[in-house]
């Protein structure tokens, strides 16, 4: 499936958290599974989950 884009691009963090979402949704929530499919470490994804709850 290609990915299109509006005028203005997505910053590489918004691509990010996009990413660990539905990373996070494909795996039910878990930070395991979600890592292994893109590839980061579970420290990384936590990271940004963290950062994007405390946003809230």
């Amino acid at each position: 499936m290609p990915l299109e884009f509006h005028e203005t691009l997505p910053t590489i963090h918004q691509l990010t958290v996009l990413l660990i979402k539905e990373a996070m949704k494909r795996s039910l929530g878990n930070l395991d599974k979600a890592s292994r499919m893109l590839g980061i470490s579970r420290q990384t994804i936590l990271k940004y989950v963290m950062q994007e709850f405390n946003r809230i």
